[in-house]
């Protein structure tokens, strides 16, 4: 690895390398076309480079089921690593809350084809969902760092996910949530009425 007077060996019977470390790649959600995931491969704590430091390379990556991707070493990396992922139709979606900062989070997902974008604020620590094209790129000439597509949303509109934006405060001041009573609450409150914010599907009766 550059800097480091290392080979970094990837051994796919002996394990790897004891310093090097390679994130499992979560589920994949199924779009009809080709699936290709990152994996995260790291070695004392500095992120490899792609391109540079290794290539990847996809099987049976397109329908749904057991993917595969390998990871070849270039330069002073050495050998493979072969790691499996699924693509599957839809998965669960998990919302969390953070009672230190106050944030709801939201990750996992449905399936089918509208994208839910993902950004952070690092100055207030707030992640925040949108469909709108326009909302991202707005939010990301003002300092929000995009983080990709978090899930996608429902085009058969199954469930509503409501959004509402709390004015008064600085950060962590939206909510999401599939309850009117939750959202007409909130609303009464002084939160500000955001309409829908995605779509999930609905649960098999």
């Amino acid at each position: 690895m550059r800097n480091s007077g290392l080979d970094i060996e990837f051994c796919e019977n002996a394990g790897l390398h004891k310093d090097a470390i390679i994130n499992p790649i979560e589920r994949q959600a199924y779009t009809g076309s080709v699936v290709t995931p990152r994996p995260v491969v790291t070695i004392y704590g500095t992120k490899l480079t792609e391109g540079s430091d290794y290539t990847l390379s996809y099987r049976n990556n397109v329908n749904k089921g057991t993917a595969t991707v390998t990871i070849t070493g270039k330069g002073r990396v050495n050998g493979t690593k072969t790691l499996n992922f699924s693509i599957v139709d839809e998965f669960e979606m998990y919302r969390l809350y953070n009672p230190n900062s106050g944030e709801h989070f939201y990750t996992a997902s449905e399936s089918e084809r509208d994208p839910v974008y993902r950004l952070y604020n690092a100055n207030g620590g707030e992640h925040h969902y949108t469909t709108s094209a326009a909302e991202r790129d707005m939010l990301v000439a003002a300092g929000w760092k995009y983080e990709g597509i978090a899930w996608m949303s429902d085009p058969a509109r199954g469930v509503a996910l409501l959004r509402e934006y709390n004015p008064n405060a600085f950060s962590c001041n939206h909510n999401y949530t599939t309850s009117r009573a939750e959202h007409d609450w909130l609303v009464s409150l002084g939160w500000r009425d955001e309409g829908v914010g995605w779509y999930g599907v609905a649960s098999a009766t």
